[in-house]
C-alpha cells in the first residue's frame, strides 16, 4: 500500500548560539472500507473474505456450500456479479455488502432393471438431500420381482416398494427380476416303449410342444397328467407352461399280435385254433411277481437243483454266435420244469404254460383243419413239425430269407449227393416259428442247438418227469416225450382266444 509523507522544520536555540535544523517525517494511513457478506440461507453454507479493506485492494472471497447445497452466485444490490464460488474482488472506496447465494442441491435417482420386459419402475427423478424417496416395481405376467440392489451389488430390499432417505449424491438402483423356469418331465409307460421329446426347463406362459414316438412293436395311446387325467390322444401335444413344474406321461400299447414279459422282452404271437401262442421262445429272467430266477448253476449241481432256474446255451459252443446275449436273443432261455411249475408264474400276465392236453389239442387241430400229419407213414402229407418250424435253414429249397447261415436257423442234415426233401424243411405255415434251441441235460451238458427244440408242458408225468413236445431237424413230426424235471428246455406261453 502506498503511503504519502509530510515534514515540518524548527530551529532550537542552543547556549553556544549554534543553530541546528532537525527534520521529522510521519506516514499517513489510507482509509479502510468494510466488506460485509450476507448469506441468503444460513443452512446453505459459509463464506470467507469478510473484513476491512482499502480502496483497490484485491480481496479473495470464497463460498463453501454445506452438504446438500450448491452455490449459485455472488450478488450486489440484487445484481449478479459472479457465479464462481471463488471470487477475486477489487475493493471500492466505500463500504459494501455482497450476498452469497446458496440453494438446496438436486440429486438424481436413476432406476434400472435387469430384464427389459419384466415390469415397470416408478420413482425415478430429482430429489433434495433428506427427501423421502419411494420407488416401486410392478411385475408383468410370467415374471417375478426379486430385489433392489445398488451400484455395489448390495441388496437393498426384497420388497417391490422400497423407501429410503435421499443422500447428497446421485443414486442408481437396479430392480432385479427373474423369469422363473419350471421343469417339464416326460415319462413313458411301459418304460422304454417310446422316444419322448420336449422335456426341459420352460418359463411360465411358454408354448410347449411335446412328442411321443413309439418304439418297434408299440403304438401311442395317450398323454396323462399327474392326476391320471387324459389330456391328449395325439402324440404331438401342445400346452402353455403353468407357473409350476409339470410331469406328463405318455402311454403306449403293444401293437396287435405282440406281448411283453416282466423284463420288457417283446414277443409276437399267433392264433392257432382256440389259443394264442407265443411265436418266440421265452427269455424272461423273472417271474411276473418280479422274483428273480436262479442261474449260473454248474454242471454238477444242475441235475440236483429242484428250485426254479434257467440256463443260457454257451455261445462259445455255437459257431456264428459271439456272446451269450446273442444266444438268448436268437433262441431264448432254457428253463427247468420247477420254473415252469412255480405258482409265481413264468409267463406274462394273462398267459400260461400250455398243459399236455393243450399241446395235444394243437396237434389234433392242425391234423383236422389243415390235413397235416404227425406220422412218417403218410409220406405225401406235410408234417406238423415242419409246419411249425421256422423256415430259416442252412440249406432251404424255399430260398430267399429262408435259406440262411445266420442265427437263428435250423441246420440241414447233409451228405454228398443228398437233395433236401420236405421231411427236413421248415415251412412256418402258421407263424409259430419254432427254432432249434437245443437243451441242457440233467448232468448239465448242452446239446443239439441248431438241430432240435423241446418245449415244456405244465403237466407232470410222474414225480421226476413232465411231458414235453419236441421237433428235430431230421423229422417232420412233433413228438411227445417225458423229460426229467431238471432238464433245461424252451418255453412257449399261450392264452385263450377272446
Amino acid at each position: 500500500m502506498k503511503k504519502d509523507k509530510y515534514c515540518s522544520s524548527f530551529l532550537p536555540t542552543v547556549l553556544f548560539i549554534i543553530i541546528v535544523t532537525f527534520t521529522a517525517c510521519e506516514e499517513e494511513l489510507p482509509p479502510e472500507y468494510l466488506l460485509n457478506i450476507e448469506v441468503n440461507n444460513t443452512e446453505g453454507g459459509i463464506t470467507e473474505g469478510e473484513g476491512s479493506y482499502t480502496e483497490g485492494e484485491e480481496v479473495n472471497l470464497k463460498a463453501i456450500p454445506n452438504e446438500g447445497f450448491v452455490f449459485l452466485s455472488w450478488t450486489k444490490e440484487g445484481n449478479e456479479i459472479a457465479n464462481d464460488a471463488n471470487l477475486t474482488y477489487t475493493m471500492p472506496a466505500q463500504d459494501i455488502t455482497l450476498h452469497a447465494n446458496f440453494e438446496k442441491a438436486q440429486f438424481h435417482v436413476s432406476l434400472l432393471k435387469n430384464l427389459e420386459d419384466a415390469g415397470d419402475l416408478m420413482g425415478e427423478g430429482e430429489y433434495e438431500m433428506g427427501d423421502e424417496v419411494i420407488i416401486s416395481a410392478t411385475v408383468n405376467d410370467f415374471f417375478r420381482f426379486l430385489h433392489w440392489k445398488d451400484e455395489e451389488n448390495i441388496i437393498l430390499s426384497t420388497d417391490s416398494v422400497y423407501t429410503f432417505t435421499m443422500p447428497a449424491t446421485n443414486v442408481i438402483i437396479t430392480a432385479i427380476f427373474e423369469k422363473p423356469e419350471y421343469w417339464l418331465q416326460l415319462n413313458d409307460i411301459p418304460g422304454g416303449t417310446g422316444v419322448l421329446s420336449g422335456s426341459g426347463y420352460y418359463h411360465e406362459g411358454d408354448l410347449v410342444e411335446i412328442n411321443a414316438v413309439p418304439v418297434e412293436f408299440f403304438d401311442f395311446s395317450h398323454w396323462e397328467d399327474e392326476t391320471g387325467s387324459i389330456i391328449g390322444t395325439n402324440p404331438l401335444y401342445q400346452f402353455t407352461m403353468p407357473p409350476d413344474s409339470v410331469i406328463l406321461t405318455a402311454f403306449f400299447v403293444l401293437q396287435e399280435g405282440y406281448l411283453a414279459d416282466i423284463d420288457g422282452n417283446i414277443y409276437p404271437f399267433v392264433t392257432i385254433g382256440p389259443h394264442k401262442w407265443m411265436a418266440e421262445n421265452l427269455k424272461t429272467t423273472r417271474f411276473k411277481d418280479e422274483t428273480t430266477l436262479e442261474t449260473n448253476i454248474n454242471n454238477s449241481d444242475w441235475g440236483n437243483y429242484y428250485s426254479p432256474a434257467y440256463a443260457i446255451y454257451p455261445h462259445d459252443m455255437v459257431e456264428g454266435l459271439s456272446s451269450d446275449e446273442e444266444t438268448v436273443s436268437a433262441y431264448g432261455l432254457l428253463y427247468n420244469w420247477h420254473a415252469v411249475n412255480d405258482p409265481a408264474g413264468l409267463c406274462p400276465a394273462g398267459w400260461r404254460i400250455p398243459n399236455d392236453d393243450e399241446w395235444t389239442l394243437l396237434i389234433n387241430y392242425l391234423i383236422q383243419e389243415y390235413d397235416l400229419t404227425n406220422t412218417f407213414s403218410e409220406e405225401n402229407k406235410t408234417g406238423i413239425g415242419n409246419a411249425l418250424k421256422s423256415c430259416r435253414q442252412t440249406i432251404s429249397p424255399l430260398g430267399g430269407e429262408c435259406n440262411t447261415n445266420q442265427h437263428p436257423r435250423w441246420e440241414t442234415f447233409y451228405s454228398p449227393g443228398w437233395e433236401p426233401d420236405l421231411n427236413q424243411v421248415g415251412l412256418d405255415m402258421f407263424g409259430f416259428s419254432a427254432l432249434p434251441s437245443g437243451y441242457r441235460n440233467p448232468i448239465g451238458f448242452y446239446a443239439e442247438i441248431g438241430e432240435s427244440t423241446t418245449f415244456w408242458s405244465s403237466t407232470p408225468s410222474d414225480g421226476v418227469r413232465a411231458w414235453t413236445y419236441g421237433l428235430a431237424y431230421v423229422s417232420k413230426t412233433i413228438y411227445r416225450n417225458e423229460r426229467n424235471t431238471t432238464t433245461g428246455l424252451s418255453v412257449r406261453c399261450i392264452r385263450d382266444t377272446e
